[in-house]
């Protein structure tokens, strides 16, 4: 092959090479965009959740059937809650978050904060299957201090 064929070779397959390096950061910017936002709006859910469980525990008569429901929407985000912060999702991305990079220094504690608040909801909605008011309100305590945990560590005021 004639130092000409060598040069165009080699030159193409450096172009090629460059477009597939720059397509795999786009599509892991869009990815890490993607990921965040879903991450953004179930906490939103949870929290919606949260608010809704609390004011029905503060009534007279809590409607044990919404809370149920909210603590369902509840555990079946918690699930989620890990996969949320994928590495480059945090400050880093140049995309808003209030996830302060101690969740990816510290990938112990915090699949362990994420494991505590998952049984912490798994026990809610076990406990919302009964009747049992006062037993439902320390379970949903339990919840609300994983989360405050988590915050405490992991979220940016």
């Amino acid at each position: 092959m004639n130092n000409y064929l060598k040069t165009v070779l080699h030159t193409s397959v450096r172009i090629a090479c460059a477009g597939v390096l720059a397509a795999v950061c786009a599509a892991s910017a869009f990815g890490q965009k993607d990921v965040m936002h879903e991450r953004h709006e179930g906490f939103e859910d949870m929290g919606g959740a949260m608010k809704a469980i609390n004011g029905e525990l503060k009534g007279d008569k809590p409607d044990i059937a919404k809370i149920d429901k909210n603590a369902e929407i509840i555990a079946a985000l918690s699930v989620k809650v890990a996969g949320w912060f994928p590495a480059g999702s945090g400050p880093e991305s140049d995309i808003k978050t209030d996830a302060l990079p101690y969740i990816w220094k510290n990938p112990e504690k915090f699949s362990k904060s994420t494991d505590d608040f998952v049984a912490a909801s798994k026990a809610l909605t076990a406990a919302t299957k009964g009747t049992d008011v006062a037993a439902i309100k320390k379970q949903f305590m339990a919840v609300k201090e994983t989360c405050g945990s988590c915050h405490d560590s992991f979220r940016a005021e």
